[in-house]
């Protein structure tokens, strides 16, 4: 194209007239060409400047996406060999158990377990038995461990026994009896005392027979 203006340009000149006007003109229409040409070789300089810097650039490796589903398969790597999968492996789960309550221990009652005595009764007399067996009563629960020791008709205490114990007393005299129970705490040692009255008799008396006197004849 740019030949061909500049073959129009020739021409005009050698036409005798008007030679300045068209020199105008052929300029004019230059100008436009030469613009053009010079924006295509700017383009082209950046295009092959663009080029020769992607061709340059180290090549970035596309990274290889694979989803597992189900038991252990074979695992394509970038070199193009195959491994095969590890499965995952879930992490043991740490941490402490609760721990286990203690149940805690209910307080008992420190004073001694009151008791009532049941046999023989206030009063009572005893006969033809031997020995006596004092039967005793429990008032309540919930009390500490208590030990019993009694006294017959004011002598000393027998030795402390536990309370599931008979109570028996052997070789008592006839006659009026006077019997003491004492009842301890282990835990606190506080003692609670009962009194019981009653009579012994081992032999029933045989009532003596009374006699009959003689009529009397008038």
């Amino acid at each position: 194209m740019f030949e061909q203006l500049e073959a129009l340009r020739q021409r005009l000149r050698k036409l005798p007239e008007r030679k300045s006007a068209l020199d105008f003109l052929v300029a004019a229409l230059t100008i436009p060409v030469l613009l053009t040409v010079i924006t295509a070789n700017l383009i082209n300089i950046s295009n092959s400047r663009k080029a020769a810097d992607r061709a340059s650039a180290p090549p970035v490796p596309t990274p290889i996406q694979v989803e597992i589903t189900g038991g252990p398969s074979n695992q394509a790597t970038p070199g193009g060999n195959s491994s095969p999968a590890v499965p995952a492996v879930t992490p043991p789960v740490t941490g402490t158990l609760p721990a286990t309550p203690t149940p805690t221990p209910v307080a008992c009652n420190e004073n001694p377990q009151p008791y009532t005595i049941i046999f023989p009764a206030e009063g009572q007399t005893v006969s033809d038995v031997s020995p006596v067996c004092i039967a005793l009563q429990t008032i309540g629960t919930g009390y500490c461990t208590t030990t019993l020791s009694y006294s017959v008709n004011g002598g000393s205490f027998s030795q402390e026994q536990s309370q599931d114990k008979s109570l028996c007393l052997g070789s008592l005299a006839d006659g009026p009896v006077t019997f003491q129970l004492k009842a301890k705490s282990t835990v606190s040692g506080v003692t609670q005392l009962y009194t019981l009255h009653f009579t012994y008799q081992l032999t029933t008396p045989t009532p003596t027979p009374v006699s009959s006197g003689s009529a009397t004849t008038h």
